[in-house]
């Protein structure tokens, strides 16, 4: 099947293995999975396939009595699909989500970045009742011959994931019909528009042609209790718009855009319902706070309390994760795990030490976060930095065996300049610096380390006097982001071996070298790949997934329940969002520091009322047919997401606030 749109191969099951963009240059083939896209969910069987009609294929299935007959044809506008399921007995049938589903395997997996940026594509899935796509764009953030999915008719309820024990493959992901009656020798019809678009509000302009779709879109989908915000409603009919059954008033703007403004009085996950046409839904979701400052200081209260050893010992001043199910701190005492009481558990401790440099907050608390500070730097100064700057994998291990994860790095960098931006101890400073030392002399001018503090550390030696320590960051960090400036998009593979937590250290890492530098070669580079960073970022209306970026493996490593399967949020979208609040900072661009303040607050759904953390929240509906939709029960590293509240939020920070000014006052750029 070909036209001046796609090319299309059809397998011997009916479903296609192949779909090309007609005079793509990168040859990305759109649809790729274990499984055949457009193929039933589950165990039906092939009964026969019809190509005879040219750009036209039809193909029945069976199980049991239940019949799907499917038909593709690729028109002008697209490729349009139906989907019918037959109730072919005279009994009624009964469905739950998850019995009946169509597999929609785009080709979402990661290759080394030179194959995966041409070759590979991200999916943007949201499965929001009538209103339901997938908004597919190429991994090298192009805004051209994008391909996404549109139900033109139906409703999907939720989405399921199968996928193998792989940190690099997200998985084949099938759509999944709603809960349902078939009545006897009834039929159920669902139909897709395959579609090509450019950028995401192309996305928009094409999505508004189908009646059976509603864009709907919030200012924010976090807010405080009692705090107004704005919904958007674009779309061929009249939406009438409700929360736990009471209407919410809506203002007609012109033919296609409605706008309703609400507002809650109570903390928690919210769900709006919006109805259009005579039978058809879709909704938002938000997150209600108390407040962002409210939250943080509660959680920060709860890890003092329930998470930090006071025992005399080598644990003393460690910070645990927590078990909210059993209601008790673990430990793993390995050389290298992520269920340690070292590697990222220090974002604890930097959410502290980030908290009391922010001020505001009474003696009590004031005198109980120092305390705990003091005594959680005192424990990872004796058992997990030594005096070389070596940062160890776990206490115990210390002196048996060591292996540089250099990711460690730059998260102990941070902990020791923010002790000594509350202590004004040399000592702390004198650390930080021998940690970029070793860094460095361990190949980290080769290693994409997240949030690397560059110009915090290089700003705090040159501003309290310490020139030759400040000389020698500044050699090693501008030798950093030349080394990037070299790579450019060729990133090495990681520990994942292409993912946004190596897009966005490359480009946080040329705009730290920009702020201290004022040299714009790092300023143009960090532009050219910034998209390839927000590529990666949902715009799906759900505190869950909008401005959050695709992660898919961390549920396996950092929780209790170790699930694969796509975690939004999870809290290292955060460094996303941090890369935009720089970015706005530097160049004025407001959009920036808006879209790095949803992802912020989005996160603290990871974080309760009463202070409870969670190291991830597990999306899709089913993973390899095991229930998903939960929060892990493990308070684990999720603490760096209050970190990065604390110090790009707007509740806090003043990168929102202040403006870079180049030359004659470099120095006083933000830290």
């Amino acid at each position: 099947m070909q036209n001046d749109l796609f090319k299309i191969s059809v397998n011997s099951n009916g479903g296609i293995d192949s779909l090309v963009v007609t005079g793509d240059e990168h040859e990305l083939n759109w649809l790729q999975g274990e499984k055949t896209y457009g193929t039933p969910y589950g165990q039906f069987a092939v009964l026969g396939v019809d190509t005879d009609k040219e750009n036209e294929v039809k193909v029945l299935y069976g199980y049991r009595d239940l019949q799907l007959s499917v038909t593709r044809k690729l028109t002008d506008s697209g490729l349009a699909e139906r989907y019918v399921f037959k109730n072919a007995t005279d009994e009624d049938k009964t469905f739950e989500i998850g019995d009946l589903g169509i597999m929609t395997c785009f080709n979402d997996n990661y290759d080394i970045a030179k194959v995966a940026l041409n070759k590979k594509c991200h999916m943007h899935v949201w499965t929001g009742d009538n209103t339901t796509h997938i908004r597919g764009i190429r991994m090298n953030g192009e805004f051209k011959d994008n391909v996404a999915l549109v139900v033109d008719k139906g409703a999907i309820a939720k989405y399921a994931v199968n996928r193998e024990w792989n940190s690099n493959d997200r998985g084949d992901i099938s759509l999944l019909l709603p809960a349902m009656t078939i009545k006897a020798g009834k039929k159920y019809e669902l139909g897709f528009t395959i579609f090509k678009y450019g950028s995401p509000s192309d996305f928009l302009v094409e999505t508004a042609a189908f009646d059976n779709y509603m864009n709907v879109k919030c200012n924010k989908y976090t807010v405080k209790v009692g705090e107004t915000f704005n919904i958007v409603l674009r779309g061929e009919l009249t939406p009438t718009v409700s929360y736990n059954g009471e209407t919410i008033a809506v203002e007609n703007v012109d033919k296609y855009t409605n706008i309703a403004k609400y507002s809650f009085g109570d903390t928690g996950a919210k769900r709006i319902d919006v109805y259009y046409g005579d039978d058809r839904h879709t909704f938002v979701e938000l997150n209600v706070v108390s407040s962002v400052k409210e939250l943080i200081d509660k959680r920060i209260e709860f890890i003092i309390d329930k998470q930090q050893c006071r025992k005399k010992g080598i644990f003393n001043g460690a910070i645990f994760l927590y078990d909210n199910e059993e209601e008790r701190t673990f430990v793993e005492n390995r050389p290298i795990n992520d269920r340690n009481i070292a590697r990222e558990r220090v974002g604890m401790l930097c959410a502290m030490l980030e908290r009391y440099l922010r001020g505001d907050m009474n003696e009590d608390f004031e005198k109980k976060l120092r305390s705990a500070i003091d005594l959680g730097m005192d424990f990872v100064d004796k058992n997990i930095v030594n005096y070389r700057g070596s940062v160890f994998e776990a206490p115990i291990y210390r002196k048996m065996l060591f292996v540089d994860r250099l990711y460690n790095y730059s998260m102990y960098m941070t902990a020791y300049i923010l002790m000594y931006k509350v202590t004004k101890n040399k000592k702390y400073l004198d650390k930080a610096y021998l940690i970029a030392k070793r860094y460095y002399k361990k190949g980290g001018i080769r290693f994409y380390a997240i949030n690397i503090p560059m110009n915090t550390m290089y700003r705090e030696a040159k501003n309290n006097g310490y020139h030759s320590m400040a000389k020698e960051l500044k050699e090693m960090f501008l030798s950093h982001g030349d080394r990037i400036l070299e790579i450019g998009i060729e990133y090495p593979a990681h520990e994942v071996k292409y993912e946004q937590s190596i897009v966005a250290p490359s480009v946080d890492t040329l705009l730290e070298c920009y702020l201290i530098s004022e040299d714009r070669k790092y300023l143009d580079e960090a532009e050219k790949q910034l998209k390839l960073l927000e590529a990666f970022n949902g715009h799906q209306p759900s505190f869950h997934m909008n401005e959050v970026s695709i992660r898919h493996w961390d549920g396996f490593w950092f929780g209790k329940r170790k699930m694969y399967g796509d975690t939004f949020p999870h809290y290292w979208s955060c460094i996303t969002a941090a890369v935009f609040a720089k970015y706005a900072y530097i160049t004025g661009n407001e959009t920036y520091s808006n879209r790095a303040e949803i992802c912020l607050t989005n996160n603290l759904c990871l974080f309760t009322e009463e202070g409870r953390g969670s190291c991830a929240y597990v999306y899709p509906y089913l993973i390899n047919g095991k229930r998903g939709e939960f929060y892990d029960p493990w308070a684990n590293d999720q603490d760096w997401a209050i970190y990065f509240n604390l110090r790009y939020g707007k509740t806090f920070s003043k990168w929102h606030k202040e403006k870079f000014v180049p030359s004659e006052k470099a120095e006083e750029v933000i830290e």
